[in-house]
């Protein structure tokens, strides 16, 4: 009572449909964005769609106008299923950026032009204007639009951007991917923020290219913990016998990213005798560190000879699949227990062990 008190005090406004809408009524706005211009009459309209099941939310937003430089805000109220906002412009605006400040809890259907978007990423100032133009440029990333967006991107102020364009540009467009390439070099060299070097030391890692090996080796003295997690992965791509002994070497200090690639380096190409190291690391880490570290905990365990070692690396990646059963991690522990049996064939003590885990865990 006292809140609605204060926003009404603040606003001047009655604020009943506020509190109605977003603390007693279920679910969330799903909005459905289009555009028309209208060459004759010189109008830009915009046709807002609510989607979701139930009443129609009340949604105050800002939408800007943008014609070149020059930008134009209307405050407006959206809060019938559908309606649709005129404006008048001398020309064809440049983008019509709805919610222009970002504040909507909505999930959006956004039907912009991919040189809209484009628009957007160069002069709208908000992180989630860049954010948006940035994915819309991900999936059209053969159109040069897009290509141009995702190539400014890895420049972007924001070091998140930046690791979303490496994201987007890496996943499957070689052609992009190589004329990225050059920039993509010196973010692993040279980017402020550390996550960003690693992540483009982990993409150019992916070439296996034997030119790159002396940016991984220098990777590997970096202070940073991600940076030199994502060398020696880089590293054991081409040289796994050389990552392997940098892996020993990097025991005495490692946390996170680098306990990640240590154990991957063990799990790929150690033995054994590295299963004490990857125990002890698994049985302090988090719940999410270790559901990621179960793919490499469980390989080396396949190369376990005593049979107690492996019941207890089995019984540690089994409870956590019980804990967290109800969202599907019996499932994920399962299928890497099914690849533990293909590694142990012949070794019935070990192959009996793990059924009954795989059964406990149905």
């Amino acid at each position: 009572h006292q809140l609605r008190l204060a926003m009404e005090e603040a606003s001047g406004q009655d604020m009943n449909w506020f509190f109605n809408q977003w603390y007693f009524n279920a679910g969330h706005p799903k909005i459905s964005i289009d555009y028309a211009w209208d060459e004759s009459a010189k109008t830009q309209k915009v046709t807002l769609k609510q989607t979701q099941a139930g009443d129609p939310f009340t949604l105050p937003m800002a939408i800007d106008v943008y014609t070149g430089a020059n930008k134009k805000r209307y405050q407006v109220t959206f809060k019938d299923a559908v309606q649709t906002f005129t404006f008048a412009s001398a020309t064809k605006p440049d983008l019509v950026n709805v919610d222009a400040d970002k504040v909507l809890l909505a999930e959006k259907d956004d039907h912009k032009s991919l040189a809209e978007f484009a628009f957007q990423y160069a002069h709208a100032p908000l992180f989630m204007d860049r954010l948006e133009a940035i994915e819309a440029a991900g999936k059209n990333k053969k159109d040069a639009e897009g290509a141009k967006v995702l190539l400014s991107a890895l420049n972007d102020k924001y070091y998140t951007l930046r690791m979303q364009a490496i994201d987007s540009i890496a996943a499957d467009d070689s052609e992009l991917f190589k004329t990225a390439m050059p920039a993509i070099q010196k973010l692993a060299t040279s980017d402020p923020n550390t996550l960003v070097q690693a992540q483009a030391i982990s993409i150019i890692g992916g070439n296996k290219n034997a030119a790159d090996l002396a940016l991984f080796k220098k990777g590997l003295e970096s202070k940073s913990y991600a940076v030199q997690g994502s060398s020696l992965m880089a590293l054991a791509l081409q040289q796994p016998e050389e990552a392997l002994t940098v892996a020993r070497a990097l025991e005495k200090d490692n946390k996170a990213s680098l306990t990640q690639a240590i154990a991957f380096v063990y799990s790929k190409f150690g033995s054994e005798k590295e299963l004490p190291f990857i125990t002890e690391k698994f049985t302090a880490m988090s719940a999410q560190e270790q559901i990621e570290m179960i793919p490499a905990y469980v390989n080396i365990l396949g190369k376990v000879s005593d049979i107690n070692e492996l019941k207890k690396g089995v019984d540690l990646v089994k409870a956590i699949g019980l804990k967290y059963k109800s969202y599907g991690y019996n499932k994920y522990v399962t299928n890497f227990l099914l690849q533990l049996k293909k590694q142990k064939q012949g070794d019935q003590a070990a192959l009996s062990y793990t059924d009954s885990a795989i059964d406990e865990l149905k």
